[in-house]
């Protein structure tokens, strides 16, 4: 994955992956994936209009690591697992 254009640029090598991040104004959260092919593009589009849904996932997430054992969890393992 590569952050960002910049320095020389040009055509990305094969299977590179781009990604931007950008803020502005009072904007929560609008986040897009967008996946191109010839002659078209598909976007899927996420927007948040409040902070308060990433507390909600920070505060689930934080509950659910209160009952494990020390170690590394994946997004799923504490979204997702009973």
């Amino acid at each position: 994955m590569t952050h960002g254009r910049e320095g020389m640029v040009g055509a990305r090598p094969q299977r590179e992956i781009g990604m931007h991040a950008l803020r502005g104004g009072t904007v929560a959260g609008t986040h897009e994936v967008h996946f191109f092919g010839p002659d078209e593009e598909l976007c899927l589009t996420h927007r948040a209009t409040s902070r308060q849904i990433f507390v909600n996932g920070a505060v689930a997430a934080a509950k659910k690591l209160l009952g494990c054992a020390p170690g590394f969890y994946t997004f799923d393992q504490l979204m997702f697992d009973e």
